[in-house]
């Protein structure tokens, strides 16, 4: 009876160039999965329904609760289900991080393997943007769970958090290319940019704003008093960010996934990714997700 687990990924499914493309293409997709609902759903109860953009409506205690700033109980579904689910999110980075460097397949150029591990710790650091925001301090896993053990560690202090987001945000921005060879890559991938915007954001966050102002001119062109070469604008009104024609689409957006809306008919759909480009991130989400997208 002494079975091999078959739903982990160990050193050794990370054999070649392949491989790390797999691994973090995962890591992308599990943002689009159906099956998990932060970035699907909740994290708009998170932040829009408590903010007062939006309302729970309907007959959902959980949700209520989450928008009237009741008594959250430890079983309410979204906030169970949020952490959970950004720590499966966070599991998929740290296997790319901990396995794909020590890849020695001549298909994985020293560039391209930077590049991975730039978009997992891009990533890994979004990841952990939500979680501190909505749960303040949380457990920093930085490795891949090898015995549970390793799920028993202490919650580190928000300042710890935020400092870990900035490390890899700034790796990232050093390792990953302002575009990409192809526009559906630049579109739905990280970029230099993406780390700069997330940057700016989480410094404005921990009230840094200096280093804010910093990577905000870092992002905008000098059209708009800024330093950026990607050639990103700002949208003069908000409706055209989301209704841009697709080639114009990534000056505007920093970062795009694709997403099935399916339960919310009465959110906006975005433009098919099948008119982009061949990229596997894309692929992989227009298996089973066609259709739908959202800026992150």
């Amino acid at each position: 009876m002494d079975q091999t687990p078959q739903n982990a990924v160990s050193s050794g499914d990370f054999k070649n160039a392949s491989d790390a493309e797999a691994a973090i293409v995962g890591a992308y997709s599990l943002m689009a999965n159906s099956v998990y609902w932060y970035y699907n759903w909740n994290y708009l109860l998170d932040g829009d329904v408590r903010a007062d953009n939006c309302y729970s409506g309907g007959s959902a205690p959980d949700i209520d609760a989450i928008d009237n700033f009741t008594s959250v109980a430890t079983d309410n579904q979204p906030i169970s289900e949020d952490w959970y689910e950004l720590y499966m999110d966070i599991g998929a980075c740290n296997s790319v991080l901990d396995n794909v460097p020590a890849i020695t397949d001549a298909l994985l150029t020293a560039t391209r393997k930077a590049q991975i591990l730039g978009e997992a710790k891009f990533l890994r650091a979004y990841h952990y943007s939500h979680l501190v925001r909505n749960y303040g301090a949380v457990v920093l896993q930085l490795h891949t769970i090898v015995s549970d053990q390793h799920t028993l560690k202490a919650r580190s202090p928000v300042d710890s958090v935020y400092a870990q987001i900035i490390a890899d945000l700034k790796d990232a921005e050093a390792a990953l290319p302002v575009t990409y060879a192809d526009r559906a890559s630049s579109h739905s991938r990280a970029t230099k940019g993406a780390a700069e915007a997330v940057l700016a954001k989480v410094y404005a966050q921990t009230g840094d704003y200096t280093n804010c102002l910093d990577y905000c001119n870092r992002v905008l062109p000098p059209s708009y008093g800024g330093t950026g070469t990607a050639g990103y604008r700002i949208a003069p009104q908000f409706r055209l960010a989301i209704r841009q024609p697709a080639q114009e689409q990534r000056r505007v957006h920093l970062r795009t996934a694709a997403y099935r809306w399916h339960h919310y008919p009465r959110i906006r759909r975005g433009p098919d990714p099948a008119t982009l480009s061949t990229d596997p991130v894309l692929d992989e989400i227009r298996s089973t997700h066609p259709g739908h997208r959202k800026s992150l």
